[in-house]
């Protein structure tokens, strides 16, 4: 009998791991208001869902097919709601909202739904914890372990992230003016510099830049940053520490993220 593959014994992790998680037999309960709901959340919950969103963003990029919607707990009664609209595998989309309830245990559609801006929001402050496993050249930039929407900028996975995620849902028109309610400002410290996700992106397409990014590749984050800034994406110099309440002036410590 041949031994199985690495994709396939890492997805039969995963599916363990979701299998533990299951809360199939727990009833609905009422939404809570927003406020109360952002004080349920904790720093270590967030870095759980962001350490699993990474891993399957780098399984997505492997094989798209790579995570079945029917293997997934957090996709059926009584959490169907989470993986509504996913197809029959899950799209990056899908990856994010059930590996968010996966951690968090929303049972109401509800609050699960008013949860998702603050809780993606949040997100972007989160530093994947391991190196992405697509990387191939021994470049310190490519080993820094980013947030999940640059870690699917790495990936060349922008338009499932952003156009059908992100934008297609999170986004509307306010007198001429786009906008999103998920923070693409948050700032996240990369080796104890603050960075937003504008400043990635001006990072990785100046010429010749270790990102190495090709024509295909560069035009969809050329793109990508003319949207962003039409959506009012700043770098952190345009951004005040000192004056608004947007991110500490000095890297707390635990957000710290290096190769």
């Amino acid at each position: 009998m041949p031994s199985p593959t690495p994709t396939k014994t890492l997805a039969i992790a995963l599916l363990a791991v979701f299998t533990t998680a299951s809360h199939a037999e727990s009833p609905l309960v009422d939404p809570l208001p927003i406020e109360e709901i952002q004080a349920r959340y904790s720093d270590e919950q967030f870095k759980n869902i962001s350490q699993q969103v990474c891993l399957l963003f780098d399984m997505y990029k492997k094989n798209p097919k790579a995570i079945k919607k029917s293997y997934i707990p957090m996709c059926k009664a009584p959490y169907e709601f989470v993986c509504k609209d996913e197809g029959e595998y899950l799209s990056m989309r899908g990856i994010v909202r059930s590996s968010i309830n996966l951690v968090l245990e929303i049972k109401s559609p509800t609050e699960f739904e008013n949860s998702i801006p603050y809780v993606v929001s949040e997100l972007m402050k989160q530093s994947c914890s391991k190196t992405s496993i697509h990387y191939s050249l021994d470049t310190p930039f490519l080993k820094q372990r980013r947030n999940i929407a640059k870690r699917a900028i790495f990936l060349g996975n922008t338009t499932s992230f952003f156009d059908r995620f992100i934008f297609k849902e999170y986004s509307s028109v306010e007198n001429g003016k786009r906008k999103t309610v998920i923070d693409i400002n948050a700032v996240e410290y990369v080796d104890g510099q603050p960075e937003t996700l504008l400043d990635y992106l001006d990072k990785i397409l100046e010429p010749g830049h270790a990102s190495r990014l090709g024509g295909s590749s560069r035009g969809d984050v050329s793109a990508l940053r003319r949207t962003l800034i039409r959506y009012g994406a700043k770098r952190v110099s345009e951004m005040d520490c000192r004056n608004q309440s947007l991110f500490p002036c000095e890297a707390p410590e635990q957000g710290v993220a290096s190769p």
